[in-house]
């Protein structure tokens, strides 16, 4: 009995993984500007977790955020380890399935609406080289419970995190002189609120 119990169960989490891996790309871009080609259309309707390696460029970065927006099965997106500087304005704004994103650790500007209104979004880890934060980059993602500000951020435009109201812990990184955090709340060096 002990052993069926064991079997029901193992074929149970096979099966789990095998419809998880079928719904999993992962991409090794040769060359930049050359993403869309890697992958045949109904790979990138059905993708639900994307993992890109490799040099891209914006072209590239536009062509996933057009496709996120297009397809909203796409959950996650693992970018760390791509050459990614920058994330440019309103790129992944309204793709509302979009849950985990993993960001390279090259990336240094997270542009204006970069984020705004991915409903779903639930975890992201901002890069410690990332200077700046767009305005309303993260407005409107209304579960994103945490954010961590890194130490080399010198600043953060208007309501970069307004209209998140799961947004409950906000951190800001050792060694960061223009931002700190106290009682919940982030403030700039000046005293002045910004969360």
């Amino acid at each position: 009995m002990y052993r069926t119990i064991l079997l029901y169960f193992l074929s149970i989490i096979l099966n789990l993984g095998i419809t998880y891996a079928q719904n999993s790309e992962t991409i090794r871009n040769k060359e930049a500007g050359h993403l869309s080609t890697c992958l045949s259309e109904k790979q990138w309707e059905n993708a639900e977790v994307l993992i890109i390696r490799g040099d891209i460029n914006k072209d590239d970065i536009r062509f996933i955020a057009q496709t996120a927006k297009e397809h909203q099965h796409l959950k996650s997106i693992d970018l760390s380890h791509t050459n990614l500087r920058e994330l440019g304005l309103g790129l992944f704004d309204g793709c509302c399935s979009l849950a985990k994103v993993k960001l390279p650790k090259t990336l240094k500007t997270i542009g204006k609406n970069a984020f705004r209104n991915c409903k779903e979004l639930e975890v992201i880890m901002l890069p410690s080289k990332v200077t700046s934060i767009g305005t309303e980059a993260f407005d409107g993602c209304i579960n994103l419970p945490s954010i961590t500000i890194p130490k080399n951020v010198g600043w953060i435009g208007n309501n970069a995190f307004s209209n998140c109201p799961k947004l409950k812990i906000i951190k800001v990184k050792k060694g960061n002189t223009e931002f700190y955090e106290k009682d919940g709340h982030l403030y700039t060096r000046n005293g002045n609120i910004i969360w």
